[in-house]
């Protein structure tokens, strides 16, 4: 029996008991009833163990079945009545409440030290250590653990409190609840259960215990046997549960009887009567012989640590004396007693009790030594006091916020969905949210607006019935609106906090209107609403910034729908969730899509690196895999002032990219509706001078058209001084100066015709070759203005951004964004002779008002994804249809590659030859392309590895020959960066060479 005990205890010290049988947790959790384990057993057979057994008196041993609270947030006094107690009795355990990490890092080594016995440090931490220490990051509920279908994140955050409790210095976690809770009005238990369903409390509890267990903390399931069905809360009153034996063995019970099964090292013991098991006499169950030592122990063979629920609690102090209740408690079966009210009585009761024959001492000896084995198995033989340096930051690694996000994402529930609302078709026009108890600066409409533009109105229970009237008014004339609803409790008194104003308002607004619902809470709260004439209702279960997040994405088709209700209420079954598919660009953190975070912090230090050494002020850098964003960062400042910082809504000058992004695709829409052929000559469609007539468009748009590279148009308007000549330029918009180049800087329309009359007259290269150009695309604007008889600017927005919801995509700035999110770029002393800011660099296309073929396209990284994710997929996107497959394959092919030419039709490509440097990094795949802009702009896509790279700048300010972005290769260096996160792969061979 020793062997067994020792090898039991050395595997589960030394890794999982089945640590090699299944590939994954999931496939473990999915095989549960077919796990090979053995019941937890304390190993008290060691030299240790009897050692400091021998060196304590009777009491001292009593005193180590005592686990007292502490509190790190209160002062000296409360730490020497804790230390006090400690040296006088001996006190086994302590369990920490209320307080801050470091506090109780100083705390938990001090009463280590004076202690004679190590002490066993415990935490009621269900929803990890934030449940009761501030500065650290809470983890779900476990309501909302019971929503996700992967048992593989919750074993993972398992993983991720017991690395933190180690830190700690913690040895115990009084978690996972087991209760089922399958009673709505449960006042105390509720969204700290699974759920109802058994099989998945199980399931779920398993996964949460194993994380824990697995990595080396001990675990308290509880409340035994069982808090789920009842409306009283046993902080208070004792409450009583009058289901049969048999009952209780099919629901409550069964999650404890098979988590013992499966090495469960800990339980805790619930107040409650349960009148099946003590039908004469209304006794706690931690008090019951009958549940503790022969259900517990004697029938289910339970050999780990048998805890009390908290000594002082209502259910058990309002009728006993502290002393009794402990007596009372051992005699039970229990193992530590834990919050007693009165240590000392109770010690010297338990004693008195013993020396009275009341208790039999071997059974004192018995459990004070599986407690002392509970100490060796944490490694109380060997301790060492916590670390209190750098303690925050090694708390808060990227670990929590990478699960908050995932178990987010798959815990969003849809519980209705009439006529397949969600995801949103079409996002042309404004999306009315309304919030309830929320500001509108929140993540939820934060991230909505990646997707839509947003008009908002906020509702609270002081809203006046006029104000709400309005609202319902405004709603009625909609084909759908949101109602964000914030602010729910997550326990049911006073109906989870929300008032019946609020109610009343739902009620009404979807008599009338489509109702989105985004319920932030309990679910329950929905019994009180009339939920049949509410189109779609979404569940989040908690309101924090992931749910928010996500619930947006959901709404949008960001994400796939995949989280079941793990509760019944009175219109929708437990397990009840439909699914839905993702239609459009979703945003996630970087792990959930396996990248390797190492890398993209080296990408952090790039660009700080680029910032500080002044290569731009700032950038937007953007990365997406699969159809989600990981990575998605702003950096640095829209000037080196450092006076506004970039951000999701700053525009940058997109330059060149407006190439790809405005002039190819209204070719390729042209080419598809069979209004141009690209082998045509481009004389066939505008009058052009002899020795143009004959270029065919497909040249054009692969640069190997033989014209020149640019041409500098403005010069011409300037003298040998550099000043203005006469009859170009006013300082006014007045008569026939009123083409905008710049801030107070205007043309004269003829201008224009001076610029392609210009692009006419000038000769060819001899040579058919590979030359980039920005000539093409002037022609391009003319040609497509001539055929669809519409500017470019409309038809881009009417075909493409409007139906994609692309608003920060414009010609104009000015005349769209503020100021001041409009980034500058060259202080250009030459020809406009001021700051450039909220007016195009290009100076071609400033010549011609702002807009061109080449340049002139403002925008944000998030919407030039999008627009790329279109391209991605082919051509479709947000269930609407954009372009044939054929079209994008055929624009984004190297068609003359035998030419020496890597260009596609408008897109560049990468260099054909390997080892050769080009437009990006050597090893990325011969079907991606992209382009890039001289303001210091890259936009990049890749359908081999299913990946969209966008990074904007304003590396020309204030000075345009400041090079130093391309010199060192930022652009492509990052771009490589990307890909090794995914690859492991060796550096890359890159360059900005042909960078603009």
């Amino acid at each position: 029996m020793r062997l067994l005990t020792t090898l039991v205890l050395l595997i589960i010290l030394f890794g999982s008991t089945y640590p090699n049988t299944y590939k994954s947790f999931n496939e473990r959790v999915k095989n549960i009833d077919n796990i090979e384990s053995e019941p937890f057993i304390i190993d008290t057979a060691n030299h240790w163990v009897d050692s400091v057994f021998n060196s304590l008196t009777l009491r001292e041993r009593i005193g180590q079945l005592m686990m007292i609270s502490a509190y790190s947030n209160q002062g000296t006094e409360h730490i020497n009545a804790i230390s006090g107690q400690i040296k006088k009795y001996n006190i086994g355990g302590v369990i920490f409440m209320k307080g801050s990490p470091i506090r109780q890092a100083i705390f938990t080594n001090h009463i280590q030290s004076i202690a004679k016995t190590p002490l066993l440090i415990a935490i009621d931490g269900e929803w990890g250590l934030s449940m009761r220490l501030d500065s650290i990051k809470p983890f779900p509920r476990q309501m909302m653990l019971g929503a996700i279908n992967n048992e593989e994140l919750i074993y993972d955050m398992g993983t991720e409190i017991a690395r933190q409790c180690r830190l700690m210095g913690i040895h115990i976690n009084f978690a996972p609840v087991l209760d089922i809770n399958n009673n709505p009005k449960n006042p105390v238990i509720n969204s700290r259960s699974f759920g109802e369903d058994k099989k998945q409390v199980l399931r779920r509890g398993y996964a949460y215990m194993a994380g824990m267990q697995d990595n080396g903390l001990l675990v308290s399931a509880k409340h035994f046997p069982g808090h789920g069905d009842t409306d009283t809360d046993s902080h208070h009153n004792l409450p009583v549960l009058n289901h049969s034996r048999k009952h209780l063995e099919q629901n409550e019970l069964y999650p404890f009887k098979h988590l013992i099964d499966l090495g469960l090292t800990g339980i805790m013991v619930a107040h409650m009567h349960i009148t099946a098991f003590n039908p004469s006499q209304a006794i706690p169950a931690t008090l019951s012989k009958e549940i503790v030592t022969d259900l517990l122990i004697d029938k289910y063979g339970f050999k780990g640590i048998i805890y009390t629920d908290a000594m002082n609690m209502g259910g058990v102090a309002n009728k006993y004396k502290p002393e009794e209740a402990a007596l009372m408690a051992f005699k039970a079966g229990n193992d530590i007693i834990l919050f007693p009210p009165d240590v000392e009585k109770s010690i010297k009761r338990i004693e008195k009790a013993v020396k009275n024959k009341e208790i039999d001492i071997k059974e004192i000896n018995r459990r004070c030594k599986k407690i002392l084995g509970a100490k060796f198995y944490a490694h109380l033989n060997e301790y060492k006091p916590i670390e209190t340096d750098n303690l925050i930051a090694d708390l808060q690694t990227g670990e929590t916020e990478y699960l908050n996000h995932s178990i987010a994402a798959e815990a969003i529930t849809l519980l209705s969905n009439h006529n397949d609302l969600i995801p949103l078709q079409s996002v042309e026009n404004d999306l009315y949210v309304i919030n309830i108890e929320s500001s509108e600066n929140n993540n939820f409409i934060n991230r909505a607006k990646n997707y839509s533009q947003i008009s908002c109105n906020t509702v609270t229970k002081h809203t006046t019935a006029p104000e709400k009237q309005l609202i319902i008014n405004k709603a009625s004339t909609l084909p759908y609106v949101v109602i964000a609803w914030h602010g729910i409790s997550q326990y049911p008194a006073n109906n989870y906090g929300v008032s019946s104003q609020i109610i009343e308002f739902i009620n009404n607004i979807s008599k009338n209107s489509k109702v989105i619902l985004v319920v932030f809470g309990n679910p329950y709260v929905l019994n009180s609403v009339q939920t049949k004439q509410i189109n779609s209702i979404i569940v989040t279960y908690e309101d924090n910034p992931y749910t928010n997040d996500y619930a947006a994405q959901t709404i949008f088709g960001g994400i796939d729908t995949k989280g079941k209700l793990p509760v019944s209420l009175e219109e929708f079954k437990v397990n009840t969730g439909l699914t839905t598919k993702k239609t459009r660009l979703g945003f996630i953190h970087p792990k959930t899509i396996g990248a390797d975070i190492s890398k993209l912090n080296e990408i952090d230090d790039l660009m700080n690196s680029a910032i500080i050494n002044k290569m731009t002020p700032g950038a937007q850098v953007l990365c997406a895999k699969n159809g989600y964003v990981f990575y998605n960062k702003n950096i640095g400042y829209h000037t080196y002032d450092s006076i506004i910082a970039v951000s999701d809504n700053s525009i940058y000058d997109l330059a060149s990219l407006t190439k790809i992004l405005v002039t190819t695709p209204l070719l390729m829409h042209l080419y598809e509706q069979k209004k141009l052929k690209l082998n045509t000559p481009l004389g066939h469609y505008l009058p052009l001078e002899p020795d143009k007539l004959d270029i065919p468009i497909i040249d054009m748009l692969a640069h190997q058209a033989k014209f020149k590279p640019w041409i500098p148009f403005y010069r011409l308007t300037l003298d040998d001084s550099l000043n203005y000549k006469p009859g170009y330029y006013s300082t006014i918009d007045t008569g026939n100066f009123f083409i905008p180049v710049a801030k107070n800087l205007f043309t004269i329309p003829e201008i224009a015709d001076t610029i392609f009359h210009i692009l006419d007259t000038t000769p060819l290269n001899p040579k058919k070759e590979y030359l980039y150009s920005d000539i093409p695309f002037y022609h391009f604007m003319h040609l497509i203005e001539y055929i669809e008889y519409k500017e470019i600017d409309e038809l881009i927005d009417s075909l493409f951004y409007k139906p994609l919801s692309l608003n920060n995509l414009k010609f104009y700035p000015s005349k769209h964004f503020d100021i001041d999110r409009i980034v500058p770029t060259e202080n250009d002393t030459i020809f406009r002779k001021q700051l450039i800011h909220g007016y195009v660099h290009d100076q071609g296309a400033a010549l011609l008002g702002g807009k061109s073929g080449h340049a002139g396209l403002f925008g944000n990284a998030t919407e030039v994804a999008i627009f790329g994710q279109m391209l991605l997929n082919k051509g479709e996107y947000g269930n609407r249809h954009y372009f044939d497959k054929s079209t994008v394959d055929f624009f984004t092919t190297a068609h003359f590659a035998n030419d020496n030419n890597r260009r596609g039709l408008g897109f560049d490509k990468p260099e054909i030859k390997k080892n050769t440097l080009g437009p990006t990094f050597n090893e990325i795949s011969q079907s991606s392309y992209g382009h890039t802009g001289f303001t210091g702009t890259y936009f990049w896509i890749d359908p081999e590895k299913q990946i969209i790279y966008v990074f904007l700048s304003n590396r020309i300010y204030p000075d345009a020959n400041n090079k130093k972005l391309s010199k060192y290769n930022i652009r492509t260096r990052v771009h490589s960066k990307f890909y090794e996160a995914f690859t492991q792969s060796s550096q890359f061979l890159i360059s900005d060479n042909e960078i603009q």
